[in-house]
């Protein structure tokens, strides 16, 4: 105490410790740190303290139980600032620091109540305790202050929330939350019950049903009565420190009795987040005894030097009888009644997931709501239209940076092929629209694990109509047509390519889209002798997609100009190889015919000129010119352009459509004489009339004005 003129420039004025509180309490030293212990300080029970500590960290001792104690003292009761203050001799120094606990609990250092505060030690380790600098800016470790974790203060006080340093890497879904376990295939709901009958349950998720992998595991939580604290791969790999965060997860799940779930994990496959990754897979490596469920798409969780002892869960699409009774479920109301044979040819046509049924029909709602304002009507009725259309969209949201989406405008009947060739094309159809039945129920999907899907080829000269039947084929099945866009998909690097080609398979199998490979020979061409590393790798292109071609349980059409080129290995997996020809005389006739626009009654909407020698003449330039289809579409819009040039004639004439004739053979490389061409034979469109000038107005001047100009009055 300081008495007299001084006192009142005391900083420390009034601060007084009796003999009470400067006695250090016997609940902290370490004698008395044992499960035994009664409730202190509060209302914290240093049984359930201490048996809990036991199971986040086995290797905890009574000397460590004491030391959480000295630093979550001040933390319980403010009085202990004071006797801190009061046994470090200094009032401002209000935690213990690591020179008082080496004097209250080792101070012969026998005990080396040192190597329980190091680095790896249990407490630090854990993130339990941390060591802080002073505020006083004294430096040294005996120097640094004991700090109980803010997160492990608030569980042993009953705060049940999550870590604020948590939030931006992982909720928590609490138990008994309402969800949706009807989702879950019930094929698994047994297997599921068996898992977590014995636990720790360590298991990895993985299906193409986000929301069903989830579903999948808080149904794996319930039988195990806990809740669940998910986490984001993504993030969680992408943070500062990975291993800080996944060390903080596996503590708030041991905690607060939750089971651990990291979400999204194939996102880890990234090379650029494989660092990351390693680290919180060391982690998660050590978090035994706790139960973790990873999930994600894959077949595998991404790779690591931890192993993770994870037992893959597979979650597979649904077949078609459930998806029958999804949309079953989801269309039973008054205005999206169907039949049941239509509910049965959207399950067979389009595999789509629980979720992606249900956005399809919301969708498919929208859909019907816009038609029901624009067209004034009483009722909103989804049609199977509809609903076709909004299955397709399900899947094409990742296609279209790789691939050109094609909307079907043709049909199988606007073609002009052979008679083959168009009972190829109906087969085609048959098989891909027959494929449930022959697979699945006459039971040939039994005999092999791959090659279900159907691959057809289209060889041909340019022009003869490969592109327009691969429409009418996507038109007649009800599916989306997607172009491989080789542009964007052949890289140079090495395994770009695959993995390219990868996400276009990936992405497509969803609503099994139809995907056309157009010029397939650049990139199906023969495999070579390996003489250097460009034709190893070059090699290894067409090995990975002739097994992923296999493996696509859709329609993939091919086409290609020369088809000589092409790997013999292709057209052992050909379900259909399609010869198109030059078309015949007649076949050129009925596509020259066919080549103008009509109108939904069929009458050609284009004015062409009736006169005798202006008129079209059909016989002449089928018999005359050998061109393709694509040709003769060519040579019919010139003719159309140049008929619209003339403002005063807009017939088109026959002398248009020579003109569009010569452009064309001009493209082929063949120069034509106006002979040749027969313009001899037809007349030239009148040229417009030369309008003549207008003579000079006289002028016309008022009285005052002519005699202003010097006229006469």
């Amino acid at each position: 105490m300081r008495f007299g003129v001084r006192f009142g420039e005391d900083p420390y004025r009034g601060l007084a410790v009796d003999a009470e509180s400067a006695r250090v309490p016997a609940a902290i030293r370490p004698s008395s740190a044992s499960p035994e212990l009664a409730a202190w300080p509060g209302s914290v029970a240093a049984d359930r303290f201490f048996s809990t500590l036991k199971k986040v960290a086995p290797q905890i001792t009574p000397v460590d139980f004491g030391l959480l104690l000295l630093a979550l003292a001040p933390e319980a009761d403010s009085v202990y600032e004071k006797r801190f203050g009061f046994l470090q001799d200094d009032v401002t120094r209000r935690r213990a620091s690591v020179e008082l606990a080496l004097a209250l609990f080792d101070p012969t250092g026998a005990e080396r109540v040192a190597d329980r505060l190091g680095e790896t030690a249990p407490l630090v380790a854990h993130r339990m305790i941390e060591l802080v600098d002073p505020t006083d800016g004294r430096t040294g470790w005996q120097a640094k202050q004991l700090r109980l974790d803010e997160q492990f203060a608030r569980w042993l006080f009953g705060v049940g929330t999550l870590d604020s340093r948590l939030v931006a890497f992982a909720q928590v879904l609490p138990e008994g939350r309402d969800t949706d376990a009807a989702s879950v295939p019930e094929r698994l709901r047994g297997t599921l019950a068996r898992v977590a009958a014995v636990p720790p349950v360590r298991v990895y998720l993985h299906g193409p049903d986000a929301r069903v992998n989830l579903r999948t595991a808080e149904l794996l939580a319930r039988h195990l009565d806990r809740g669940l604290l998910l986490a984001d791969a993504t993030r969680l790999a992408a943070a500062d420190r990975p291993a800080e965060v996944a060390l903080r997860l596996v503590r708030e799940a041991r905690w607060f009795h939750h089971v651990l779930v990291i979400g999204g994990i194939d996102a880890l496959h990234a090379p650029d987040r494989q660092k990351g990754w390693e680290q919180v897979a060391e982690v998660l490596a050590r978090y035994r005894g706790g139960h973790l469920i990873a999930i994600g798409h894959g077949p595998r969780p991404p790779a690591s030097q931890y192993p993770l002892g994870l037992s893959g869960i597979d979650i597979p699409l649904p077949d078609p009888d459930e998806r029958f009774e999804f949309w079953s479920g989801v269309l039973d109301a008054p205005d999206r009644r169907l039949s049941a044979e239509d509910r049965r040819v959207l399950a067979e046509r389009y595999s789509l997931t629980r979720t992606q049924i249900e956005s399809a029909t919301a969708d498919a709602a929208a859909r019907a709501k816009y038609r029901q304002f624009r067209d004034d009507a009483d009722h909103a009725v989804v049609t199977f239209d509809d609903l076709s259309i909004a299955a397709r969209s399900q899947g094409g949201q990742d296609l279209e940076t790789l691939t050109t989406k094609i909307a079907p405008k043709v049909t199988l009947d606007d073609l002009v092929v052979p008679a083959d060739a168009r009972r190829q094309l109906d087969e085609i159809v048959a098989r891909m629209e027959n494929r449930p039945w022959v697979l699945r129920e006459w039971g040939f999907a039994r005999l092999q694990s791959y090659g279900l899907g159907v691959n057809a080829l289209f060889t041909g000269p340019s022009g003869t109509g490969k592109t327009m039947a691969a429409e009418a084929l996507a038109k007649a099945i009800g599916k989306d047509l997607y172009r491989i866009d080789l542009t964007s998909v052949v890289s140079k690097y090495i395994g770009e390519t695959e993995q390219k080609l990868e996400q276009v398979f990936r992405s497509a199998e969803s609503t099994q889209a139809v995907l056309f490979i157009d010029e397939a020979d650049s990139l199906l061409g023969k495999r070579s002798e390996v003489k250097d590393a460009h034709d190893r790798y070059a090699n290894l292109e067409v090995s990975y997609l002739l097994q992923r071609m296999e493996r696509y349980d859709g329609l993939i059409l091919l086409a290609t100009n020369l088809a000589g080129n092409l790997d013999d290995a292709f057209l052992r997996r050909m379900a259909a190889v399609v010869h198109f020809q030059q078309p015949s005389v007649e076949e050129r006739r009925h596509l020259w015919r066919k080549a103008w626009p009509t109108n939904d009654k069929g009458t050609v909407t284009v004015p062409l000129a009736p006169e005798p020698g202006y008129a079209l003449d059909y016989d002449f330039l089928a018999d005359r010119f050998l061109l393709t289809g694509g040709n003769i579409r060519n040579a019919v819009l010139a003719a159309a352009f140049s008929a619209a040039a003339r403002k005063h004639h807009t017939f088109v004439t026959m002398n248009d459509v020579l003109h569009g004739v010569r452009r064309e053979f001009q493209k082929l490389g063949q120069t034509m004489t106006d002979r040749e061409l027969g313009l001899d034979l037809f007349l030239v469109p009148p040229a417009p009339p030369v309008p003549k000038p207008a003579a000079p107005k006289a002028a016309a001047y008022s009285p005052t004005e002519y005699a202003e100009v010097g006229g006469e009055s």
